[in-house]
C-alpha cells in the first residue's frame, strides 16, 4: 500500500537537476509574477467587477420575489414593500456587523495563531533540512539561490 504523506522526492536526496529546477520554478513565479502584475491587477479588477454585477443580478431578483410576495400576501403597494424590505436589510445588515464587531478579536487570534504555526512548522522543517545538508550541497543552493536573486534585483532595476 502507498504512503500518501510521501512527497514526490525527498529534498536531502535529490539530484543537482531537481535542485535547480525546484529552485528555478520559485524564482521564475517571481519575475512572470513581478513582469505581469499589472495584468494580474487588470484581470483581478475585471473578475471582481464581474462578481458583483453577478451580485447585484441576484440581489436584484431576491428583491422584486419579495416585493412580489409582500404585494400579494399583505396587499401592500410598490412603496409599502420596498420599505418593508430596506428596513429588513437593514436590520439585517446592522445584525451582522454587531456581530462581526464582536467576533474580530477572536477571529484576528485565531487567524494570528493558525499564521504563526503553519510559518514555526515550515521554517522547522527548513532548518532540519538545512542542517542535514552537507558543505557541498549547502554551497550550491546558497549559489543557486544567489543568482536567482540577483536576476530579479537586475530584473527590478532595468
Amino acid at each position: 500500500m502507498k504512503n500518501l504523506n510521501k512527497k514526490k522526492y525527498d529534498k536531502l536526496h535529490e539530484t543537482d537537476v531537481q535542485m535547480l529546477t525546484r529552485i528555478g520554478k520559485k524564482f521564475a513565479i517571481i519575475i512572470a509574477f513581478i513582469t505581469l502584475i499589472d495584468t494580474l491587477i487588470d484581470v483581478l479588477s475585471s473578475l471582481l467587477d464581474m462578481l458583483l454585477d453577478l451580485l447585484h443580478i441576484a440581489m436584484e431578483f431576491i428583491e422584486s420575489w419579495l416585493e412580489w410576495l409582500l404585494e400579494h400576501l399583505l396587499n401592500a403597494d410598490h412603496q409599502q414593500s420596498d420599505t418593508i424590505i430596506v428596513n429588513a436589510f437593514l436590520v439585517c445588515a446592522l445584525y451582522l456587523l454587531f456581530r462581526l464587531i464582536r467576533n474580530t478579536p477572536r477571529i484576528k487570534r485565531w487567524i494570528y495563531r493558525r499564521v504563526k504555526a503553519t510559518w514555526l512548522r515550515y521554517k522547522h522543517r527548513e532548518k532540519v533540512y538545512w542542517h542535514a545538508l552537507p558543505l557541498s550541497r549547502k554551497i550550491k543552493v546558497s549559489t543557486t539561490y544567489l543568482v536567482g536573486i540577483s536576476s530579479v534585483l537586475f530584473l527590478l532595476t532595468m
